[in-house]
């Protein structure tokens, strides 16, 4: 079993509980798939603004607010995972159309697929991978996956079972020997989001004190970008391999 590539920085005590882990310790991970490599790199960026704003806090920047930083790596990390579940969830369901299996997850399994492409497909002659990458692709494009009731209705095309937050608090227990559970996941995954939106749609400003915007410290959006690699590492051993 390898490690996963990348890092446990600094952690809020009550993530650290939820994923049965300790500081500086790496999250095992079997296997990767291009997707979930794709989100390191992507969040590989929101780690390089928040390094940025803690150097430029060191010297004392006043020319800006340097905490936007911080804002725009929270965003970012959010819109990788976003892309993450697109693309974990396009490769696998096409994987699965292509296997001559009918015992598919019920989601994928009750997808429409057009007239238009059967005659593509038969009269045509078009490739049937093709046909089908491009079907999936227009299906998911315009979905968002940030909650988790969307993220876990995307992964319903790939998943068989019925309670897949249920079945990764299990992966991480199991994996980690922590005490984490589909609810806390839920909980902690809708924070995120939610001040991610509240960033994005409400300018941060913190309803508490008029006309400022919500406190926010490095180590805050740091460990946004740890718990969500290692979510999607943990869904990712859930799902199993893709053959």
């Amino acid at each position: 079993m390898t490690a996963l590539p990348g890092r446990i920085d600094v952690m809020r005590r009550s993530e650290i509980e939820d994923l049965g882990m300790t500081r500086g310790e790496s999250l095992p991970l079997n296997r990767t798939t291009q997707a979930f490599r794709t989100l390191r790199q992507n969040l590989k960026y929101s780690e390089g603004l928040i390094d940025g704003g803690e150097r430029l806090e060191q010297q004392h920047v006043t020319e800006f607010d340097v905490t936007d930083l911080y804002r725009s790596a929270w965003v970012m990390a959010v819109g990788a995972l976003d892309h993450w579940v697109f693309e974990e969830v396009h490769h696998r369901a096409l994987h699965l159309l292509l296997q001559p299996t009918k015992d598919k997850p019920s989601r994928l399994a009750k997808l429409e697929l057009p007239l238009s492409l059967f005659d593509r497909v038969y009269h045509d002659g078009a490739s049937l991978r093709d046909e089908f990458d491009r079907f999936l692709r227009e299906t998911f494009r315009y979905r968002s996956f940030q909650s988790p009731d969307k993220i876990a209705e995307a992964f319903g095309h790939v998943f068989k079972g019925s309670r897949f937050w249920h079945a990764v608090a299990q992966q991480m227990r199991a994996e980690t020997g922590g005490t984490v559970t589909a609810d806390s996941i839920r909980e902690r995954l809708s924070h995120i989001v939610q001040r991610r939106n509240q960033i994005v749609h409400q300018a941060d400003l913190d309803p508490a004190k008029p006309g400022q915007r919500a406190a926010i410290k490095a180590e805050e959006a740091r460990s946004v970008v740890t718990y969500l690699e290692n979510l999607a590492a943990h869904i990712v051993m859930t799902l199993g391999p893709v053959s």
